[in-house]
């Protein structure tokens, strides 16, 4: 556990040095920033999209599921066309 934290340690201080160097009196990082920073915000409302149309796809599907109708009442069995049924069967 120890060693996984120096090496985080380790890596985090070299990347910050690394994007920390002066180039054209701005760091590197910004630069960097400057070419990444419209793509993160394409793929950031791409993924919202998606999500968006996952939500309303599973909130479609679900009110299908619980909207169903009350079942017919089971039609009720006079007690003359019970016995009858009964002897059929053996009973």
């Amino acid at each position: 556990m120890i060693w996984f934290t120096i090496k985080f340690l380790i890596t985090f201080l070299v990347s910050f040095l690394i994007l920390s160097i002066n180039i054209g009196k701005t760091p590197l990082f910004n630069h960097l920033y400057d070419v990444v920073g419209p793509l993160g915000n394409d793929i950031k409302q791409s993924v919202t999209k998606s999500i968006d149309r996952s939500v309303k796809k599973s909130s479609e599907i679900t009110k299908k599921a619980l909207s169903t109708k009350k079942p017919k009442p089971q039609e009720k069995i006079l007690e003359s066309e019970k016995k009858k049924l009964d002897s059929l069967i053996g009973h």
